[in-house]
């Protein structure tokens, strides 16, 4: 997982990568990796899909701390973090019940699809 963020980290530092850009792009394909998961009917299949959410999703740690400094710059980067990991704590407060009555829904057979639309 580390050599991954390592990865990202330097390819979002390279001066020709729009660093947002990149940060969206690889999120979006977090999202859409899981949308795939519930057409997954193997193990191996399975294996492969998780290690493309974690490769994906490793720009979200390796990137965020950049792309603060260019929207607010190193001055107000402590308040900038903490207000990232204040609406952070709140989604993993929330998501956890929403996803209970997502999966509720008389209109979904499974609430991945609809938290995979959410996160997408």
């Amino acid at each position: 997982m580390y050599v991954v963020q390592i990865a990202t980290g330097y390819v979002g530092d390279r001066p020709s990568i729009d660093t947002l850009a990149f940060y969206n792009l690889m999120t979006s394909l977090a999202g859409l990796a899981t949308l795939v998961v519930p057409l997954v009917t193997s193990f191996p299949a399975l294996a492969a899909v998780s290690a493309a959410f974690g490769l994906f999703v490793s720009a979200n740690y390796a990137l965020t701390t950049v792309i603060l400094v260019e929207l607010v710059g190193v001055d107000r980067l402590t308040d900038a973090v903490g207000i990232v990991s204040f609406a952070q704590g709140i989604a993993n407060l929330v998501g956890p019940p929403l996803a209970g009555i997502a999966q509720e829904l008389p209109c979904c057979s499974t609430s991945h699809q609809v938290i995979s639309v959410w996160l997408y």
